[in-house]
């Protein structure tokens, strides 16, 4: 499976989650955008970047802080929290982390 096959599954993955806790989700696909992911609820918003576990342990910390990085520069809502989340085939969610 390519990458980005692979990064459309998992997004759908992360969308079907939200969606099974209430939310309204809109997944940006094919974008290269720093937001894969916005799902909202009463609350506010969840501005989430997904990464796959190969993804996470290929990428040097410095990488992943890039990663990080460019979510927390997005102009957002008070209310929006922004997300990384790492997926690991077999295992789920390893990891869901808010970076702002």
């Amino acid at each position: 499976m390519n990458s980005g096959r692979k990064g459309a599954r998992i997004e759908l993955l992360a969308k079907k989650h939200l969606e099974q806790a209430g939310y309204l989700v809109l997944r940006s696909s094919g974008s290269h955008s720093p937001v894969d992911i916005v799902a909202m609820d009463h609350n506010g918003t969840r501005w989430i970047q997904v990464k796959s576990d190969s993804d996470s342990r290929t990428m040097r910390p410095s990488e992943m802080e890039v990663v990080r990085e460019e979510l927390r520069e997005i102009p957002h809502p008070d209310n929006a929290s922004l997300e990384l989340w790492i997926y690991r085939t077999g295992y789920g969610w390893i990891r869901q982390e808010v970076v702002a």
